[in-house]
């Protein structure tokens, strides 16, 4: 069986071109009369009245429009229709045809289906699949947005719905927002509360390990850091009181017997790296003891040195004025001109020092720590291993050039004066520091420059 809807108007109605967009509700239970929204294109300002018609096809469901003046009631929109499905359709699915009044056709297939009963559905607002059971429709087929299940204890949160938190329950309705496996241990009202106390991070739950030095409960037993006994014994407390456990205990503390070593001690050689910063200068002990990162201060004893500055005068006249470069305090020959000059401690090397020089100055091999002055104009190679200072003199038109190799450490201290130039060429990985000294024709040649200031440059070396 169809249904005829027969549609009709003083005058011939206004038309449009015709068609079927949708139906609603797409299903009835068999032997009812649905009434039905169907939303398209039709005539408008016309009168409707409804009688049932054998379509002649089972698989159909005939709606007519009619222009003949039949009693009815108003109909005004002109996309949507009112009708009534036929009781007597069978049970199965059916194509809806709309018939015109001039007898042109608009088909939608599969738009409605007849089933034994209906069903109960209830709201899924969340999408997980649970529904809420106060919000119920009694439909043939699932709408959009129900489900068959009634068990949501929130149906606003796609975290809360039975098993969620299955590391507990698998059936109990439970929150768990950080998809931990434990449920919130305050949840909103109607939830089941869990054992997690704090959902909002997946690293804390009842089977966490306590890290007993971030102020955090990390395990759930209402005990937090030196007060869970169990999971943080008293000798893995932080004796030295820098903030920071030991590590053998789970913490971060490379050396837990001094409050000047820890993570971070030593910010300008690494914010994250574990040294030693005794002097308090933001620079860690180049000689620190084991177990802990070697740093760049040569004396970690005086604030005052630090990477690029003089070391201490230890009274030895080999080492006096040496820089701290690379984390070592490197010597140099204090004795005389000659390359050839040596003094007690073995720091004149032959060959390798030259303290005052014109034209091209003498090498400085491995092993060796030169502090060069250059008058007029110099270059000076400082082959990896060695250590060298090259300070111009600051005659006007003076030229100082230093060439650092791979793996060695360089510092040019230009000269104020007119048309006064420095160069230092820094290869590879070599420490370098250039200190411009308000001169403009200073030039920094290197693969990563570090800027530490309007007239000090760095590559591949903290700034001083």
């Amino acid at each position: 069986m169809g249904l005829l809807v027969l549609v009709a108007a003083c005058g011939r109605p206004e038309m449009r071109s015709l068609s079927v967009e949708a139906l609603s509700p797409a299903s009835a239970p068999y032997g009812e009369a649905e009434a039905l929204t169907i939303t398209g294109h039709f005539p408008v300002d016309v009168r409707v009245s409804y009688r049932s018609q054998d379509s002649g096809v089972d698989s159909r469901f005939v709606v007519t429009l009619s222009d003949h003046d039949l009693p009815g009631t108003t109909w005004v929109s002109p996309t949507s229709l009112t009708a009534l499905s036929p009781p007597d359709l069978a049970i199965g699915q059916h194509e809806l045809v709309v018939i015109g009044p001039t007898d042109e056709r608009a088909v939608l297939a599969g738009a409605f289906t007849v089933c034994e009963a209906t069903a109960t559905w209830y709201r899924d607002a969340d999408g997980d699949l649970y529904g809420d059971p106060v919000a119920v429709l009694d439909a043939c087929l699932q709408p959009e947005g129900y489900t068959a299940d009634p068990t949501d204890c929130d149906d606003s949160s796609a975290s809360t719905y039975p098993g969620a938190a299955a590391s507990e329950s698998t059936t109990a309705c439970m929150k768990d927002e950080d998809g931990d496996g434990f449920g919130d241990t305050d949840p909103p009202t109607g939830v089941t509360a869990g054992s997690d106390c704090d959902d909002t991070l997946s690293s804390i739950t009842p089977e966490a390990s306590e890290i007993c030095d971030n102020g955090v409960d990390d395990n759930c037993d209402h005990l937090t850091d030196g007060d869970d006994g169990l999971a943080c014994p008293p000798e893995c407390q932080d004796l030295d009181l820098d903030g920071h456990l030991d590590a053998a205990c789970g913490g971060t503390d490379c050396d837990d017997s001094s409050a000047s070593t820890y993570p971070g001690a030593a910010a300008s050689d690494s914010p994250t790296a574990c040294m030693k910063d005794g002097d308090g200068d933001g620079f860690g002990d180049a000689n620190p003891p084991v177990g802990v990162i070697s740093g760049l201060d040569c004396d970690d004893a005086s604030a005052v040195v630090q990477p690029g500055t003089p070391c201490l005068d230890d009274g030895d006249p080999c080492t006096e004025n040496v820089l701290c470069l690379a984390g070592a305090c490197t010597g140099h020959n204090p004795c005389g001109a000659e390359c050839g000059d040596s003094c007690a401690g073995g720091c004149g090397v032959e060959g390798c020092c030259v303290e005052t020089c014109s034209g091209t100055c003498a090498t400085c091999e491995s092993g060796c720590g030169c502090d060069q002055t250059c008058s007029g104009s110099c270059t000076t190679t400082c082959n990896a291993g060695a250590a060298c200072h090259l300070q111009a003199s600051g005659s006007e038109e003076s030229s100082a050039r230093l060439r650092c190799a791979d793996g060695a450490s360089c510092a040019l201290t230009c000269a104020r004066g007119e048309e006064n130039r420095c160069r230092l060429d820094c290869l590879g990985n070599a420490a370098c520091l250039l200190d411009c000294n308000g001169e403009t024709s200073c030039t920094l040649s290197c693969a990563a420059p570090v800027s530490c200031g309007a007239d000090v440059h760095a590559c591949n070396r903290p700034c001083p």
